[in-house]
């Protein structure tokens, strides 16, 4: 099953504790973490739940929380070819 991922403004293990019971309610216990290193202090839930959900129950607690989408990029927005440096090589 793919991970849902928000980002959201949660800073600290102390609000993390405080959503963890309601979390545990809406996605189950094991089915959502946190990680407060990434500079999005990312939100994965493994739960099938529905995004609104998820971010009304954040916003109730005036924390922000956006679903991130996947980005796959069209064909016409990659490169048609890779440029690389002619690079010297000493013996």
């Amino acid at each position: 099953m793919n991970a849902q991922v928000f980002t959201t403004s949660v800073g600290s293990d102390l609000m993390v504790a405080m959503l963890a019971p309601r979390l545990n309610e809406l996605a189950g216990a094991g089915q959502w973490n946190f990680d407060l290193d990434d500079c999005d202090r990312i939100l994965r839930v493994t739960a099938i739940v529905s995004p609104l959900e998820v971010v009304g129950l954040l916003a109730s607690y005036g924390i922000a929380c956006a679903e991130l989408e996947d980005f796959i990029p069209e064909p016409w927005m990659m490169p048609t070819k890779v440029a690389c440096p002619d690079v010297a090589v000493s013996a």
